[in-house]
């Protein structure tokens, strides 16, 4: 049985939730934090820019206008003298400053912000577009299209280049043609690949299943389509990591899909980040006992996009499996210095700290987490646990009622929460008990997860049942990627056997501490 669900932060993962509280720091104050990202003492750069997302009327058309948003911002941010802000920082500021320019300005550090809306009818694509200056609101140029609706590609190319040209001043030919790169000249494939995009981001196993649906039928318009099969792989392994359903598929066809269209994205366009980070995660998954090549092709990404802050942070994640650490903090610096306001990548950063069991270092992140995004499950769970190693007992029942509250599409993660808080009371639970409730938490107890069953264990021997657990460990065959979670803390009592010892012995990854 393969390892699935340990991986559960998989690429775009921060971008997709609305932000509803104030970002902060580690320390409390709101981005960007100390030491991770430079405070401007002279206002923004004249070269700072972030397009907001576009506006529609019709929600047929949301697909679009994110999508238009997105690649005007990729396009912007192939010009290397202007700083383009990340399309999740953007919606972030758009969603806690909503129609305040000067405040997402602010919020973002940005000079430029570039506004617009999609309108589409009777075969007609309508964009109106204006940059902005920030601190004042006024506009410096603006434009309305109106043209086939098959010519969203020709509109984003010349919004970007007149955006770019306002900003930066005259664009020199290395530019103009980096700017002109198309990921495909099918209208159609481009279509299909916007409507996959927007169904990504809805992080559910239907919507999953239907952007490697709009993913396949991009690429059978234009083969040759390397973005799109960069994303279809990406998906594919998504679906592993978070233990979605495809019924009728088996883990090894996923598997092989996901590694035969990362090596065409690669291939096609072996410049492509998006294209190693889809070969890193589809490795994982091909070889789960070493991680055969994971970080050469994650090296390969950050080496590709050094100002990609979701780049570093999916390294930073496969250098923590592999327990190499301080590189790991490292890269979730980098990631954070780029993007001061990822959930995700502070939850991370906690779960390396709580690993080396600095907890109230972790607890500091692990609250910045929360306050960023306060509709994530496992945040809730991983608060859960660095609360009950610090003693704060009533606040650990909080979080794990919170993590069952939220966690409806992953109700596992409020199982395994509200699970140790239930040892807290051994007189009125058992460890039979505590199995069942984890078990009920999956949505098929016949396919329990390798991480699901050391959850499990981890359980158990918190509950002092040492031979059932060993035996147990015994019978799931060593891992890499389970090596993080012999670590955890409630595995301590066993950790003087000979029989624990030989388990660690055997998942632990090269480099990783002892």
């Amino acid at each position: 049985m393969g390892f699935r669900r340990l991986s559960i932060a998989l690429f775009v993962c921060a971008s997709v939730r609305p932000c509803v509280l104030a970002a902060q720091c580690p320390d409390g104050a709101p981005p960007p934090c100390r030491g991770l990202a430079p405070r401007g003492v002279a206002g923004p750069p004249g070269t700072s820019v972030a397009v907001l997302y576009f506006e529609t009327r019709d929600t047929t058309d949301a697909y679009l206008a994110d999508g238009l948003t997105e690649e005007i911002a990729t396009s912007l941010g192939r010009v290397a003298r202007l700083q383009v802000k990340s399309p999740s920082a953007v919606r972030r500021a758009q969603r806690q400053a909503a129609g305040d320019l000067r405040a997402i300005g602010r919020a973002l550090n940005v000079f430029w912000v570039v506004e617009g809306s999609v309108r589409r009818g009777d075969g007609q694509l309508r964009v109106s577009v204006r940059l902005v200056n920030a601190a004042n609101e006024t506009s410096t140029w603006s434009d309305a299209y109106s043209r086939p609706a098959s010519g969203v590609l020709g509109i984003q190319e010349e919004i970007a280049r007149q955006v770019a040209t306002n900003v930066a001043g005259v664009l020199d030919p290395a530019e103009r043609t980096r700017m002109a790169r198309r990921p495909t000249h099918s209208p159609d494939a481009y279509d299909h690949f916007l409507r996959g995009n927007f169904l990504l981001a809805q992080r559910s196993a239907a919507s999953a299943g239907r952007a490697i649906a709009e993913y396949d039928a991009a690429i059978r318009f234009d083969p040759a389509f390397a973005a799109a099969h960069a994303r279809s792989s990406l998906t594919l392994s998504l679906t592993l990591d978070w233990g979605w359903p495809h019924p009728g598929v088996s883990d090894d066809t996923i598997i092989a899909r996901a590694s035969a269209a990362a090596a065409a994205a690669r291939r096609l366009d072996p410049r492509s980040a998006d294209a190693w980070m889809a070969d890193a995660f589809a490795r994982s998954h091909a070889n789960p006992r070493t991680l055969e090549g994971v970080s050469e092709a994650m090296a390969r990404a950050t080496a590709l996009d050094s100002l990609n802050a979701e780049v570093w942070h999916q390294r930073g994640w496969f250098d923590f499996v592999l327990g190499r650490f301080a590189e790991a903090l490292a890269d979730f610096h980098r990631a954070l210095a780029i993007e001061p306001g990822r959930a995700i990548t502070c939850e991370h950063m906690a779960r390396v700290l709580f690993v080396q069991r600095e907890d109230r270092e972790a607890s500091r992140w692990i609250d910045s987490a929360i306050a960023l995004d306060p509709a994530q499950s496992f945040y809730f769970r991983q608060r859960t646990l660095i609360r009950l190693a610090l003693g704060d007992t009533t606040g650990a029942r909080q979080d794990a009622a919170a993590s069952v509250r939220v966690g409806a599409d992953f109700p596992f993660w409020g199982a395994t929460a509200t699970a140790r808080i239930a040892l807290l009371a051994p007189d009125t639970t058992t460890p039979g008990a505590i199995e069942a409730r984890l078990l009920a938490a999956t949505r098929d107890p016949r396919n329990l997860t390798v991480v699901e069953v050391l959850l499990v264990n981890q359980l158990l021997a918190t509950a002092g049942v040492r031979d059932e657990v060993l035996s147990r460990l015994e019978r799931v065959e060593p891992n890499t990627l389970i090596f993080v979670s012999l670590l955890d803390r409630a595995f301590d009592g066993l950790r003087s056997d000979p029989r624990f010892q030989r388990l660690v012995a055997a998942s632990r990854p090269p480099g990783a501490p002892r």
